[in-house]
């Protein structure tokens, strides 16, 4: 869950809006506490395909160590 300007918003959510763009297939979206309980932007990170599970589920610990330290 991430905190932007006072209103809570899941992950899945944000990713859901952002399929919606037709150029975009799939994408994650990973959020991490920065100061306390509030999680900022740091980047946007364009790959050409997500890790993957065999059965399909993103690999999102596979995604943490690409995006680097906050």
């Amino acid at each position: 869950m991430i905190n932007v300007a006072g209103h809570q918003l899941f992950t899945g959510e944000i990713e859901e809006v952002i399929t919606t763009h037709p150029a975009v297939t799939e994408c994650a979206v990973i959020a991490r506490d920065t100061i306390g309980a509030i999680t900022c932007y740091k980047d946007t990170m364009i790959l050409a395909r997500l890790p993957k599970t065999r059965s399909g589920k993103t690999l999102r610990k596979n995604l943490a160590p690409l995006i680097g330290p906050f």
